[in-house]
């Protein structure tokens, strides 16, 4: 399971870094840890969690969470920057973490107080909602890398979305008396990628095999490795079966790419 607090500082110390607010500090408390521990330091951003009963759909739950964000001395811009930011970034993304899969949904910040006397000098308090969809043990595939070529190293993807598929073509042989038992002919594995059209070496590769170019003919191999959950498949050597390129005003051109071994 996501380790919530953890992953929250961790994130906003990249976010506030990442603004350039490199001389602020963040803390991150449930409501236990910050009644034990209610001086703020100068420059740092608080932010309070408190997690509200949870709703179970089936396998899944949803946590609602609240926090309450006291932002430094004397000033909300800084603090609202980066929660915004925060919240922007992060809505509806999913992280997965080992088996785990968590969505993450944000409210933007919005002021709750003004002129609270906290620590040192008068501090907002924004308010955001937060709600996490968890599902456990999920069998999805993620950690997909490549190799292209000659290349020594993997290349790391993050698909848009991404398919695979087995297909098994079996050889029936009848006898009197009974059920046709069939047998194992050959299978095909099949993976297909829908990946946004951004210059890397699977992508300019797989361009070039579409071109029919003097150095790719379509005969290449790519080397996958991924995880299906914590099932490790490993040294697929495929080739590309198909390349479709979407394009359209106010769309991110993607790639379909299609690979079997």
């Amino acid at each position: 399971m996501l380790n919530y607090k953890n992953w929250l500082k961790n994130t906003l110390l990249a976010v506030k870094n990442g603004l350039d607010f490199n001389e602020y500090d963040i803390d991150v408390f449930d409501e236990q840890d910050y009644a034990k521990n209610r001086s703020i330091k100068p420059k740092t951003i608080t932010i309070i969690t408190r997690f509200l009963s949870s709703s179970l759909i089936f396998q899944a739950r949803t946590q609602p969470i609240t926090m309450l964000v006291i932002t430094e001395e004397n000033s909300i811009s800084v603090a609202n920057s980066i929660m915004t930011k925060f919240c922007e970034t992060y809505n509806f993304n999913v992280i997965n973490e080992g088996t785990t899969y968590v969505k993450h949904m944000y409210s933007t910040p919005a002021v709750l107080s003004n002129f609270n006397l906290i620590g040192i000098g008068l501090r907002t308090v924004l308010y955001i909602n937060a709600t996490l969809f968890i599902l456990d043990n999920v069998m999805d595939i993620n950690q997909l890398k490549v190799k292209v070529g000659s290349m020594e190293n993997y290349l790391t993807i993050e698909p848009m979305s991404a398919t695979i598929g087995y297909t098994m073509s079996g050889d029936t042989q009848p006898f009197n008396g009974g059920y046709a038992k069939t047998e194992k002919n050959f299978a095909t594995f099949v993976m297909t990628l829908n990946v946004a059209c951004v210059k890397n070496d699977l992508t300019e590769m797989c361009m070039k095999i579409m071109n029919m170019s003097a150095t790719y003919k379509g005969n290449e191999t790519f080397l996958f490795d991924f995880y299906v959950g914590d099932l490790h498949f490993e040294d697929f050597n495929m080739k590309l079966t198909g390349v479709s390129l979407s394009t359209a005003v106010n769309n991110v051109p993607s790639l379909q790419l299609s690979f079997s071994v």
